[in-house]
């Protein structure tokens, strides 16, 4: 009897630390990013003076319930809106395309190496040469409403000279040695 409380005090042990190792590491795959994005080089993707840069990714689920939201409220008015997919997803292009958006894509890598964009969706709001906003796009986690995002505010008050405090970024790694750091058991990000 004492042998197998035992045997059921090592199990049950033994089975909270296999499940809290996974739920740990997955927890990781939305915590909040700060950027390292190359933010004056990326001016020259935008024309006007007045310009919001989106940059999406193109198989992150953050980054489409970005796209999802920027289509329901539309481009704004008075400001030239660009977004950006890094990597290849034609639905999201047309998706933004029909919702009234400049799009570009850019390759992953390219976007990594070049302007080293290392997590998405990021936001980039610029006035003139000057960069007013670089961040995410909501407090939470996971936006479950038009209402947890905060983009709109972000881009007003950046135009009335109004600072905004960078919100952290909550969404996927970008760029493979990025992805490899993140995520070295590749529960995320596959091949």
């Amino acid at each position: 009897m004492i042998k197998s409380k035992k045997f059921i005090y090592f199990f049950s042990a033994a089975w909270a630390i296999a499940v809290a190792i996974p739920v740990g590491y997955m927890m990781g795959f939305h915590q909040p990013f700060k950027s390292t994005a190359k933010e004056k080089l990326l001016r020259e993707k935008v024309n006007a003076d007045n310009s919001v840069l989106h940059l999406i990714g193109a198989y992150c689920t953050c980054s489409v319930k970005v796209v999802n939201h920027l289509v329901k409220r539309s481009p704004l008015n008075s400001i030239s809106e660009k977004v950006i997919i890094i990597g290849e997803n034609k639905d999201l292009l047309q998706q933004l395309k029909k919702g009234g958006y400049v799009v570009e894509e850019l390759s992953s890598e390219v976007a990594y190496k070049n302007y080293s964009i290392n997590v998405l969706p990021q936001m980039i709001i610029y006035e003139k040469n000057n960069i007013k906003y670089s961040g995410g796009y909501s407090k939470k986690r996971s936006p479950a409403s038009e209402t947890d995002f905060e983009d709109v505010a972000i881009i007003n008050n950046s135009f009335k000279n109004t600072k905004s405090e960078a919100l952290p970024i909550f969404g996927c790694a970008n760029g493979e040695n990025n992805k490899k750091q993140m995520d070295p058991l590749k529960l995320k990000y596959q091949d």
